[in-house]
């Protein structure tokens, strides 16, 4: 593995939390890492070349939380119906960042890729280097109420997406924020848009509280999926969420229905918006699956691209990693005057014990199988999935690096420039640094 350094001044920072914004177009090569820190900063960290052909490093602030809040997660997704769901092939400019911390704050950005000869002034700096550069909105804020300024609750990560369905200019939600918390509970927040909200682009609504246990909830997935071939219109899209506790437990949560019917609410004012009471239980939940924290969740298709079926991967406290698949079926009629319209069961489970020498903190997985880890031990490891008819599932390590930057906490990978064999890793903890995959090379 190629590593790539970054050398910051904001090196000295502690960074609970990395997402890679990727180039504006395949033939760029500018990039972003976006960091957010214990002191409530929230920082694009530039990777571009120079006219000269040597690669550049800047830094710019994208903003700070309420009263300097310590940043816990953040969710990067496109502003396209689909986006932080589905594979979106196209070129995309426009993103929205989610970032969410102590005091339960959360905070919405909008992110979009300008060429350089449309930035103010003071960005002109960067056309000596590229021809992109950032253009950064805050478009929403949510914090504690006044009856719980006293608690102590924070919020331990955040996903977010735009509905497949979310087309009709008559609907006033525009995306979804999911947070998990200290509390246990997993929140549903819409994000609408109306002619009501002020000096902000979106208002934050809250549209239910998921409670399961009273353990604390410190690490959360979603994704999108088909149940059959058949399956054509967005309305036939399954939406699930995954959510890892501090007592070992992963449970899956079924949100389908919540977004079916917030995306298809008309609406002129985002206070219209429906909210639902607490809808109970998990689909599925899988007590002590670790043996104690769950640090981090990712959450894939099928590597064969089977309809009905998902990877949960898993890395905790105990230095395992867990790669369970899961397969979804719709209930038949009888079962459906059950809670839930669907039923998740574990078809496979592999795991691999000892795969760090200490916690693991940060894992990312895509439906091609690959799969990267990082943990307090300094090490970065690169694995592959193996999933095939008639076999049992496979785990096996194909790539490692130490890491340099200090007590690596999360990570973020992501394959940049159209080539799909240079997987990019981002690692931060109290640093950050980028390490470039020759997949093509690795040993199988």
């Amino acid at each position: 593995m190629d590593p790539v350094i970054f050398n910051s001044k904001f090196v000295r920072r502690e960074i609970h939390t990395v997402r890679i914004l990727p180039p504006p177009d395949v033939c760029s090569e500018h990039f972003g890492l976006l960091t957010g820190s214990e002191d409530g900063s929230i920082i694009c960290h530039h990777h571009m070349r120079s006219s000269s052909g040597q690669m550049m490093h800047r830094e710019e602030e994208i903003g700070v939380h309420i009263g300097g809040s310590a940043v816990r997660a953040i969710a990067l997704f496109p502003e396209f119906p689909g986006g932080g769901l589905v594979d979106i092939v196209h070129n995309t400019r426009s993103y929205i960042l989610l970032s969410a911390g102590a005091k339960e704050v959360i905070m919405a950005w909008r992110i979009v890729w300008i060429r350089a000869d449309e930035c103010e002034p003071h960005f002109s700096e960067a056309a000596h280097y590229d021809t992109w550069d950032i253009r950064t909105t805050l478009l929403g804020a949510r914090e504690q109420t006044k009856e719980t300024k006293t608690s102590n609750q924070r919020c331990m990560a955040v996903v977010g997406f735009v509905p497949l369905q979310c087309r009709s200019h008559h609907s006033a939600l525009h995306s979804v924020g999911l947070s998990a918390t200290s509390d246990g509970s997993l929140k549903v927040l819409a994000l609408h848009s109306d002619g009501s909200c002020g000096n902000f682009g979106v208002h934050f609504k809250l549209v239910t509280t998921m409670h399961h246990s009273s353990h604390a909830l410190i690490s959360l997935a979603v994704v999108a999926m088909t149940l059959n071939d058949a399956a054509i219109f967005a309305m036939d899209v399954v939406v699930l969420a995954c959510s890892g506790a501090t007592d070992g437990t992963i449970a899956i949560w079924d949100l389908t229905s919540i977004i079916h019917s917030l995306s298809t609410q008309p609406s002129r004012s985002g206070n219209e918006l429906k909210s639902f009471h607490n809808t109970g239980k998990p689909v599925v939940s899988l007590p002590c699956l670790h043996q104690s924290g769950v640090n981090s969740l990712a959450m894939t298709t099928s590597t064969t691209g089977t309809p009905g079926r998902i990877f949960i991967a898993s890395g905790g406290d105990d230095q395992v990693i867990r790669v369970t698949l899961f397969i979804i079926n719709q209930r038949n009629t009888l079962e459906k005057n059950k809670s839930n319209l669907i039923s998740v069961d574990v078809l496979q489970t592999v795991h691999t014990d000892f795969a760090h020498g200490s916690s693991i903190k940060g894992i990312w997985m895509d439906n091609s199988g690959t799969l990267a880890t990082t943990s307090h031990d300094q090490r970065l490891r690169v694995w592959k999935v193996r999933e095939a008819a008639n076999q049992d599932l496979a785990i096996a390590a194909v790539a490692g690096s130490f890491v340099e930057c200090p007590e690596p906490e999360t990570l973020d990978a992501c394959f940049l420039g159209g080539n799909v064999n240079i997987l990019y890793i981002a690692v931060a903890g109290r640093g950050l640094q980028m390490i470039c995959v020759d997949q093509g090379s690795l040993r199988s």
